[in-house]
């Protein structure tokens, strides 16, 4: 059996809709014009979408289309749709142009686009505010840390005595004072950390290491810890990886902190090995290059699957508690390095179940590099 070829297509397609009724109920803006552009025929839409009248003037298309024959021979050659702009009382908007020819005439069909072309402009303009916003707060990070760090100072001093003895009460409030700045302090860190993450001020650090040895250094932070860290790093053979360091330091302590704060008891283990099958193919890993997985594992309290969502977006955290926006922050920025670090990270979670954050890390030097 012969199969129709695309022109061919077209032209039966145009051939029926010139010869028929269809045309005029079509959900588009339809335009029958002549091979110079002068309009022939339009149906319902368009008069309703141009503000043409039941008299259809012979003038060009280009009286309701900028450029439209441009559009017209581009749609054509491309064989598909096309961008451009409609007018309708001097008032522009956007449109998507498809065009096909016949002997005599073209047949123009087109969309008006303009609510999906704002919100794709809005979208960017927000983007581009984000991040100017974000250079603008990491460039302020010793600014807003160290009000919060004079506070923390001062108030230790008071509390060891350096400014004499305090009653009873003002030794309260003056540990009250101290706690507030700690946990002030942690807030703003962790979001001048997310800024920064996601400003283009970063400047990475390629390096090779022996990636054993620094997790033992990031776990000595949570050594007063109650919640007890198991780490298991058995089955690795290649310990030298080349990556950035300062990034995998910062994300695995972000990692640690979340689930150690939903532990009440129990372990939570570590484990670094080569990626099993199962990663390799959920994960799109290349079989020509070597990975390293980093797993966090802990039995405590677990997220929903709604909470999964957007647990690593502060920006759909704001309407929460203080808790779950410096949780954001954490695995936010966390999210943002690993992936700046050429790897992956995943989050899965039940509730009452316990949580698994999983980074895979490439293990050797880039070719480009």
């Amino acid at each position: 059996m012969q199969i129709m070829n695309f022109d061919k297509q077209v032209k039966s397609l145009v051939s029926f809709l010139g010869a028929s009724d269809v045309i005029k109920d079509f959900p588009d803006s339809v335009f029958i014009t002549d091979l110079e552009g002068y309009i022939k025929e339009v149906n319902t839409k368009a008069k309703l979408v141009f503000g043409i009248g039941e008299d259809v003037p012979y003038v060009k298309i280009d009286h309701y289309i900028k450029d439209a024959m441009d559009l017209v021979a581009s749609s054509i050659r491309k064989k598909k749709a096309v961008l451009g702009t409609g007018y309708l009382k001097e008032k522009e908007f956007y449109i998507e142009l498809s065009a096909s020819r016949t002997e005599k005439n073209y047949y123009i069909s087109v969309r008006d686009v303009t609510h999906a072309i704002s919100e794709i402009e809005l979208k960017d303009k927000i983007n581009r505010f984000n991040a100017e916003k974000n250079i603008m707060l990491s460039k302020l990070e010793s600014e807003l840390i160290s009000p919060v760090d004079s506070i923390l100072g001062f108030s230790k001093g008071m509390i060891d005595g350096l400014g004499g003895d305090l009653s009873e009460k003002q030794l309260k409030y003056i540990k009250i004072i101290n706690t507030s700045a700690k946990d002030l302090h942690c807030f703003v860190e962790k979001f001048i950390e997310f800024s920064n993450a996601e400003s283009s001020l970063y400047d990475p650090d390629y390096k090779q290491f022996d990636i054993v040895s620094e997790v033992k250094d990031v776990l000595k932070h949570f050594e007063q810890n109650k919640v007890e860290i198991n780490f298991e790093y058995d089955s690795v053979e290649k310990r030298a990886i080349y990556t950035d360091l300062k990034i995998i330091k910062k994300a695995l302590k972000n990692i640690l902190e979340v689930s150690l704060s939903t532990v009440e008891s129990g372990i939570v283990s570590l484990i670094i090995s080569p990626p099993n099958e199962e990663m390799s193919l959920t994960y799109g890993l290349n079989e020509e290059k070597k990975y390293i997985s980093i797993i966090v594992k802990d039995s405590g309290k677990g997220f929903d699957a709604k909470t999964i969502k957007a647990i690593c977006d502060p920006y759909l955290q704001l309407d929460k508690g203080r808790r779950d926006l410096l949780q954001a922050f954490k695995l936010g920025a966390a999210s943002i390095m690993i992936k700046r670090a050429s790897g992956y990270f995943d989050i899965s979670s039940e509730v009452m179940a316990g949580t698994v954050y999983t980074i895979i890390l490439p293990v050797e030097k880039e070719k480009n590099e």
